[in-house]
């Protein structure tokens, strides 16, 4: 660690002294010289003291800490002395402390456990220790694990594995999928003599034997052969790595060398064969990177080429192909000695839980990986720290350990990362069937998805389409409806209403920059960069009579044989209500009446900086607001409910005329308020129209 300077007397404080030093700090530590030199000598020479020492040694602490009072430790400033003089699991309880103010907690800290305790208080089975630092404020959680025998009477956890590849790894995701494929009612086993239960293999896929001596290479099954395969997602970073070309691909067939693979597709191939499975799909291997021809099929085909497979290898921490997927993270430890109810002596490791946001997770943050995640019939998700499962029928399983706590875990939630598509909106029907509860089911399904996919990033910017296509032909398979460019037609005029997402904060242009070629029509949310978001106060439940209807749509996609790709041109003809843009209801604008002014709304314009007339006291327009409403048509979309009660919303798309065309618009944005009756400005001779918008 590295000293830095400073201004004399400048302003920073030694965290554990509280001097304030006049030239060196560790910037990292926030330690003076000599605190840090104590540190150091500490971490050198590590002691645990007496309060720690008797948390599992004595059994009157050990059936304290889940007692109504806890354990009465040590007071912050002992916390610190203690710390100092060697004791780690002090040490451990400061660096996570998350208030720093020295005014508290003068007085001593209690320290309580999570698990449970016999009714004559003789066994315990401790999960988590909780250092209560301010009741109901916050709990600092450690995770606490057995390392020997003696230790399991006391905590039944084992400590997180070095290697997510070891047997015991291995032996619980086998037994989560047999449990999976024999229980689980979506389950149907592909070993099943049916021919119509037979899954068809992808074009190629690699064989890795059925050994660890085995060669892996490239494979091309024939139309005869049926068996179990597994798929990888992943991320593939930007370091260039081995791929199948033209060039390579007779090679391939030959032979893989594991040195020239990058070390996921190392560990891929490593878990597949433990798994008991001899055949794996890796895009990167099975697909030819530089046939645009091959391709074509390939991601045209990718619905099944996941469906299909009995199990998805899901490497959800690492950003690049490089980095492999079984070494687990180290982790600050403490082992600290423990005594069995028989008097054994014993040591349990003790760790600060681990926090994880899926959705901060590499895996989560790319949008290929959402439809391999979404199509997939079961995943195991490998993170740094341990492994998951994932099916229909369990969102979420998880070791029985709390050594890492999920954020949004419920897959029943909304903004949970381990939510799947309901099965009902899934299943085939003819449309003659499909009652209006379903169709709201079907359409909150793709909007969800769309609104998540959004979010994700992209390294080519012209997969928009692509990368969601193998969702849209699940979608399509089930519903047998038509699909113009991200939506629906059944809910073509509800999928209108989407907007730029109000949650990003930062720099428009650096988040949406301007597209440089045409990628889809303007009505499409595929037509801007960036997260989307859909006004759900209008939707096929509540439109009213006022709304706008749907004549006629046509998309035109770039390739012939990729009609859920990349988009040419697309054109909707629709018939609807007109007033011109300055008319809108907006504070700022001169020449508005009285009612006009006060009304207010929010407009967002599709691909500039956000612009809001929210009303009175925050009125805003860029400077080329006025000009852009005073060529521009205001379409009314449809008048809803706005939450619960008798508030009506009435939600406008902007448009702006195509020069040289007749009747014809683009978007440009979506303006919309909850003022009751603001619908009413649309009504009149002349105002309904039928135009087409491209």
């Amino acid at each position: 660690m590295d000293p830095f300077h400073h201004p004399s007397g400048g302003s920073i404080t030694c965290k554990w002294c509280s001097f304030k030093p006049s030239e060196v700090m560790f910037e990292n530590a926030k330690l003076c010289l000599t605190c840090h030199d104590k540190a150091l000598l500490a971490v050198q020479n590590p002691r645990l003291c007496e309060e720690c020492n008797a948390i599992f040694t004595e059994e009157n602490v050990t059936r304290s800490l889940f007692s109504e009072y806890g354990y009465s430790h040590l007071s912050r400033n002992a916390l610190e002395s203690s710390a100092e003089r060697g004791c780690g699991l002090c040490r451990m309880f400061l660096l996570q402390d998350p208030n720093p103010d020295e005014r508290r907690l003068q007085m001593s800290l209690s320290l309580f456990a999570e698990g449970s305790l016999s009714d004559d208080g003789c066994t315990v089975d401790i999960n988590s220790l909780y250092f209560s630092s301010e009741p109901d404020m916050f709990k600092l959680k450690l995770s606490v694990a057995a390392l020997d025998d003696n230790a399991k009477m006391i905590t039944s956890q084992s400590p997180i594995e070095k290697d997510l590849g070891d047997d015991n790894t291995i032996v619980q995701a086998q037994n989560w999928l047999s449990e999976c494929l024999t229980k689980h009612s979506e389950s149907t086993s592909l070993k099943d003599d049916l021919p119509g239960n037979r899954k068809p293999f992808p074009t190629r896929v690699i064989d890795v034997g059925t050994n660890s001596s085995s060669v892996a290479k490239l494979f091309q099954p024939s139309d005869t052969i049926y068996d179990d395969y597994v798929t990888l997602s992943y991320c593939w970073g930007r370091t260039r790595f081995l791929t199948t070309l033209k060039s390579n691909l007779e090679e391939h067939f030959r032979g893989l060398e594991e040195a020239k693979l990058p070390q996921t597709f190392v560990d891929a191939i490593k878990t597949t064969r433990k798994l008991g499975f001899r055949y794996i799909w890796i895009d990167a291997l099975c697909i030819i990177q530089d046939s645009i021809e091959d391709k074509i099929i390939e991601i045209g085909n990718m619905e099944n080429i996941y469906s299909n497979s009995t199990l998805t290898i899901a490497v959800v921490n690492a950003p690049s192909v490089m980095e492999g997927f079984l070494k687990t993270k180290p982790r600050l430890s403490v082992d600290v000695p423990c005594r069995s109810p028989n008097g054994g002596p014993g040591t349990i490791k003790i760790s600060p839980q681990v926090e994880v946001d899926m959705w901060q997770q590499p895996l989560y943050t790319r949008a290929w990986c959402l439809q391999e995640n979404l199509l997939s019939a079961r995943m195991l998700l490998f993170t740094n720290t341990e492994v998951l499962w994932q099916c229909r029928s369990h969102p979420i399983l998880r070791p029985s350990t709390t050594h890492v706590e999920y954020l949004y875990e419920n897959p029943n939630l909304a903004s949970s990362p381990f939510g799947r598509i309901p099965d009902s909106v899934t299943v085939e029907k003819s449309q003659s069937s499909v009652s209006p509860e379903l169709e709201y089911e079907r359409y909150k399904a793709w909007h969800h998805t769309v609104q998540n996919y959004t979010k994700r990033n992209l390294t080519v910017l012209s997969d928009r389409f692509p990368a969601i296509s193998g969702v849209a032909q699940k979608f399509k398979d089930a519903w047998e409806n038509e699909y113009f460019a991200g939506v629906w037609k059944p809910h073509f005029l509800a999928s209108l209403t989407w907007r730029r997402t109000s949650s990003w904060q930062g720099p428009a242009d650096k988040y949406w920059p301007p597209l440089k070629e045409y990628r889809a029509p303007s009505w499409s949310w595929a037509s801007i960069e960036g997260p989307i978001e859909f006004d759900w106060r209008l939707d096929l439940g509540n439109m009213r009579g006022l709304g706008a209807k749907l004549i006629s749509c046509e998309v035109v996609p770039l390739r012939n044989q990729a009609s859920l790709g990349e988009v040419k041109s697309g054109r909707a003809v629709l018939e609807a209500s007109l007033i011109p843009g300055r008319d809108l209801p907006n504070r700022g604008i001169a020449g508005l009446d009285a009612e006009t002014y006060r009304i207010g709304g929010t407009l967002v314009l599709d691909n500039h900086e956000e612009d809001r007339w929210p009303g009175p006291g925050r009125a805003h327009l860029l400077s080329q607001g006025e000009g852009l409403m005073e060529n521009s048509v205001g379409m009314l979309l449809g008048e809803g409910r706005d939450g619960g009660g008798k508030m009506t919303s009435t939600t406008v798309l902007v448009l702006m005329p195509v020069e040289g065309e007749v009747d014809t618009f683009r978007r440009v944005g979506f303006w919309s308020t909850s003022h009751k009756g603001t619908s009413k400005m649309w009504v009149g001779a002349g105002k309904r129209k039928t135009f087409t918008i491209i």
